[in-house]
């Protein structure tokens, strides 16, 4: 199973920076980070004792789109040896007996289900703490908006006292 995760992040950082902080954000709730071929990969997200039914691999890559960067995290789920294993010998072991425990295969699937929502959970909220402290659109919005006034300004059209006020409302300075 696959799903996607995505953020769009406005900063004027480079690539290596920006991959520098997504592998030590990620790092913190992965067993295993790793940056190959433009991407950041992680393995065992959220790693808990229901972890062992489940195998998981994010790649993590970034690409410039209209002035900001796009991150986009493909989460490849999967069940684990250790699941099939489990899952085969509760279903034996329920059918020889054609007892109660002919409904324990169910447990492992359970588990396996559940796991996948904490793995979404945690790449979102690391993608969003990510932007959160990465993103600089209202500082580049703002400095966008200086540069029209300052050639404004040189054309004569707006004076050195509406640029200074409007540059002052715009930095947030009184």
């Amino acid at each position: 199973m696959r799903f996607e995760v995505s953020e769009r992040v406005t900063t004027i950082e480079s690539p290596k920076v920006l991959f520098a902080s997504l592998n030590e954000i990620f790092s913190k709730i992965s067993r295993k980070t790793y940056v190959r071929d433009g991407a950041l990969y992680l393995k065992g997200v959220e790693t808990t004792f229901g972890s062992i039914n489940r195998s998981d691999l994010t790649t993590i890559r970034a690409k410039q789109v209209a002035g900001s960067w796009l991150i986009v995290a493909q989460i490849r789920y999967r069940p684990s040896l250790v699941f099939w294993m489990l899952f085969f010998f509760l279903l034996a072991s329920g059918v020889a007996t054609a007892g109660i425990s002919s409904l324990a295969f169910f447990i492992p699937i359970a588990f396996y289900l559940s796991q996948r929502k904490t793995v979404k959970v945690a790449v979102q909220e690391c993608l969003k703490r990510f932007k959160d402290e990465h993103s600089q659109g209202c500082a580049l919005s703002s400095l966008a908006e200086l540069e029209k006034l300052a050639g404004l300004r040189e054309k004569g059209h707006v004076t050195e006292d509406e640029f200074q006020a409007s540059k002052r409302r715009l930095l947030g300075v009184t």
